[in-house]
């Protein structure tokens, strides 16, 4: 790969940043050390950067090559009493924040499986990704941010 290639493949990247930031009115920053499931589901940190917009005390907005995810969390107890009735037309995932290597729930799973889990678990938060095509409107990531707000998320 060359430097007009990761000029093409960043511009994009810093574009979106640029659009999302402005609508949510923060700064973004590009930061490496995220981690995704590689084809056989164990997952692999990945060395690049990509734009964060960081939403003070809400959730970070990442921009990935392919994707945007929004991160935030909720407390166990919370978790235990919320009405997943009010996201299950999202794609998300749950994990530890402690263990953020340890899942609770992934596309496929069950809530009540989910729940049970986080009984048994020693995890105090846990972290919510909500995953999105990269061509999301910005306008569509400025309501969910609101609802996340709305909904006791913190980050």
């Amino acid at each position: 790969m060359n430097r007009s290639q990761l000029n093409e493949i960043y511009k994009k990247l810093d574009v979106r940043a640029q659009e999302f930031g402005k609508l949510l009115q923060c700064a973004y920053g590009f930061y490496n050390g995220h981690y995704h499931k590689n084809t056989v589901g164990n997952y692999e940190m990945d060395y690049f950067p990509i734009p964060v917009i960081s939403v003070k005390g809400l959730c970070d907005v990442e921009i990935d090559l392919n994707q945007i995810s929004i991160t935030t969390k909720l407390t166990k107890n919370k978790v235990l009493s919320y009405d997943f009735e009010k996201v299950k037309s999202y794609n998300f995932e749950v994990y530890g924040v402690e263990n953020y290597l340890e899942d609770f729930y992934v596309v496929g799973d069950t809530i009540s499986g989910m729940i049970e889990k986080i009984q048994a678990s020693k995890e105090e938060n846990l972290f919510f990704s909500f995953y999105f095509p990269f061509e999301l409107p910005a306008n569509v990531v400025r309501e969910f941010v609101d609802f996340i707000g709305k909904e006791g998320f913190f980050y």
